[in-house]
């Protein structure tokens, strides 16, 4: 009787046990074999444990209730309107930002680097150069420059210059005077720039177009002084009186100047010159025949290269070159006088 009684006992047990293996989990609630085991619907088996799906939340054991999400509209704030410090984004304009006006209340304005246009927008300033609105004003320009005629400048552009490596308006620098390389305008004569001299330091010169003259000035290499070197444009030319009695810059004598407006070398004797232009492209008084340099009858003529010039020949004799000396030799084969 005893054991029957303790088979009832175990068997009882193992039903108890199969009951609570068999019965689906709650939220919070073990799954040992998945998601399967979860009996709450949106519930998962996470880690071991029966949670509610990431858009639902536990609201008993066994529900899980969907998450109601609400959406807050902030209200962005236009121009010149009251704001709060801090919040960012808060202003319509996304060029404005909440700053103190000149009243040091709060309000949505143009940064810095933006001004207020006629159309209440937030518009963006120009920097040296750059196009500004005359009609509103300096405003409209960076750096503190000035708008004139449209146009953002120094207050004085005739002896200021806009430094771009610090953003500010400088006096302009005298010729000879130190410079700093890359700066447009910086020098005070508008014929010079910034350039290293022969000591290779960086200083106000003279543009290769002009020269300095006895006013410490730049003057233009194409009028220029009688006295001063290196004053012409054309290294070949040199200043002069022309035919007007006029101080220019003409070629040398030892040049001429070609279709192109440069000096070009003369011919020699025998050299190649331009019949077009005609005689002054060759040297000596020569002249220029079917583009050579002659003498002007080379029938009864020979080109003496000692004296650099033109000499007639004797009816029956003509002067070469013979041991390096000038000698008269009978022409066409002629003895002289007395020789057979």
């Amino acid at each position: 009787m005893m054991v029957k009684k303790s088979v009832q006992l175990v068997i009882c047990l193992l039903s108890l046990l199969t009951v609570e293996l068999c019965s689906a989990a709650n939220v919070d609630e073990a799954c040992p074999t998945g998601d399967t085991d979860c009996a709450s619907t949106n519930s998962e088996c996470v880690s071991g444990t029966c949670k509610c799906v990431g858009t639902h939340y536990k609201s008993s054991a066994t529900v899980c209730t969907t998450i109601i999400v609400l959406t807050v509209r902030i209200i962005e704030i236009v121009l010149e309107a009251a704001c709060t410090p801090g919040p960012t984004d808060q202003c319509v304009d996304v060029n404005a930002e909440c700053k103190a006006d000149t009243d040091n209340a709060n309000k949505c304005l143009c940064k810095t680097t933006h001004y207020k246009d006629s159309s209440g927008a937030c518009a963006v300033k120009s920097g040296f150069g750059g196009v500004c609105l005359t009609a509103i004003g300096d405003s409209t320009c960076l750096y503190s420059l000035k708008c004139t005629t449209d146009t953002c400048q120094c207050t004085t552009p005739v002896s200021q210059f806009f430094d771009t490596t610090d953003n500010l308006c400088k006096a302009k620098i005298a010729l000879q005077a130190t410079c700093t390389p890359g700066i447009t305008d910086q020098c005070l004569d508008t014929s010079a720039e910034c350039k290293a001299d022969t000591n290779n330091a960086n200083k106000c010169l003279c543009k290769t177009t002009h020269y300095k003259d006895s006013n410490d000035a730049c003057a233009a290499k194409a009028t220029c002084t009688t006295g001063p070197t290196d004053q012409c444009k054309d290294v070949n030319a040199e200043c002069k009186a022309d035919n007007n009695n006029a101080d220019k810059c003409l070629c040398k004598s030892t040049h001429y100047k070609d279709a192109d407006s440069a000096c070009v070398a003369k011919g020699g004797f025998g050299g190649v010159c331009v019949t077009a232009t005609g005689d002054s492209t060759c040297l000596y008084s020569l002249k220029c025949t079917t583009d050579t340099c002659q003498c002007t009858t080379p029938v009864s003529q020979f080109f003496d290269s000692t004296a650099k010039k033109l000499v007639n020949q004797n009816a029956a004799r003509m002067q070469e070159r013979v041991n390096d000396e000038f000698k008269c030799q009978c022409k066409n084969g002629a003895e002289e006088n007395g020789k057979s």
